[in-house]
């Protein structure tokens, strides 16, 4: 089985093209809603991971964007699969990230403090996540987005989130993107040599699910291997 793990905001419905493409190549497929069942107001990032976790065998595959890409490294870290596959993948602890400005983080702290799950602005997301685009599209895909546990958001972008590769022994592979400015390809390439993985780099922001064609025949190069 092939599962696919969204980001911080996302939903698995943005998988639905990757779905549809990997079915057609003869896959089981199968997006997690990693929210499903939660209680956003008390969610931490392991109970993601444990959510992932109780799901996958030894011979699924992990795809994961963004955040899901953090928590398939984590998956791996605790539990031996066919191999995983992080998409501009949010990095562990000890690999810094660009980080978002003291004054634009000042506004959710409440939230944080509170528990209280919330979604990041348009102002901030169209800077950081959707880079490059006309005002339109950045609205489309903002409106797609949904809340977040603020435990999970603080724990992923303050980066408190360790992974030990020497407990990894499932074969990996990344992809960064060449104007993604929230995981820099920089980011994605320190990734890769954690876990002495291959990476690959094609075009585009953050937001993979508008020009996904690409990334989907890289990732199907590398799981036919398996």
């Amino acid at each position: 089985m092939l599962y696919f793990v969204h980001g911080l905001n996302g939903s698995p419905v943005g998988w639905n093209v990757f779905l549809d493409f990997f079915s057609e190549k003869g896959f089981e497929c199968e997006a997690i809603d990693l929210k499903k069942g939660m209680n956003l107001r008390k969610t931490h990032f392991n109970d993601y991971v444990e959510k992932v976790s109780s799901i996958v065998s030894a011979d699924d595959i992990i795809v994961g964007h963004s955040m899901g890409g953090l928590i398939m490294q984590k998956v791996v870290e605790q539990c031996d699969i066919s191999a995983g596959v992080g998409i501009c993948p949010a990095p562990p602890k000890g690999i810094r990230m660009k980080t978002v400005p003291w004054w634009r983080q000042v506004r959710y702290f409440p939230y944080i403090l509170s528990g209280i799950p919330f979604k990041p602005s348009f102002g901030l997301v169209k800077d950081v996540f959707l880079s490059g685009w006309d005002e339109p599209k950045q609205r489309e895909v903002y409106d797609r987005l949904q809340k977040q546990s603020s435990h999970v958001s603080y724990e992923v972008m303050k980066q408190k989130i360790s992974v030990n590769e020497q407990m990894v022994r499932t074969p990996l592979y990344f992809i960064g993107r060449k104007q993604d400015v929230t995981i820099p390809v920089d980011v994605v390439k320190k990734v890769a040599k954690k876990y002495d993985a291959k990476c690959s780099v094609v075009s585009g922001n953050h937001y993979i699910f508008f020009d996904w064609k690409k990334i989907a025949k890289k990732v199907l190069s590398f799981i036919q291997l398996f």
